[in-house]
C-alpha cells in the first residue's frame, strides 16, 4: 500500500502576510507574553513553517507524482522561543 506522510511542525501564518488563526496555540502564547510583558527565556526550538510554504511543499509532492515517503515541513533554522519573542518585540515578521 503506497503511503505518503506529511509532517508539518507548528504551522504559522502566511510568510508575506503574517496572518495567523487567533485561536492557535502560538497566537495565544504570543498574546499572553505581550499582555504580561514577559516571556520564557527558552532555548527550545520552535520547529515550524509558514502555512503557504507547507501547502506549496505538499502540492509539489503531489505534482511530482510521489506515492511514498515522509516529508517534514519545518524551517531548517528554527528560531528559539526567546528569538521569536525578541523579533516580535522589535516589530519584525
Amino acid at each position: 500500500l503506497p503511503v505518503i506522510c506529511h509532517r508539518p511542525g507548528l504551522v504559522l501564518g502566511h510568510s508575506s502576510l503574517g496572518r495567523m488563526h487567533e485561536a492557535d496555540f502560538l497566537s495565544r502564547f504570543i498574546r499572553a507574553c505581550a499582555t504580561l510583558g514577559c516571556g520564557p527565556s527558552s532555548q527550545t526550538r520552535l520547529w515550524s513553517a509558514c502555512v503557504d510554504q507547507v501547502a506549496d511543499g505538499i502540492a509539489r509532492t503531489v505534482a511530482a507524482g510521489l506515492h511514498t515517503g515522509t516529508f517534514h515541513w519545518v524551517h531548517p533554522e528554527a528560531p528559539t522561543v526567546e528569538q521569536l519573542l525578541a523579533s516580535i518585540a522589535r516589530g519584525e515578521r
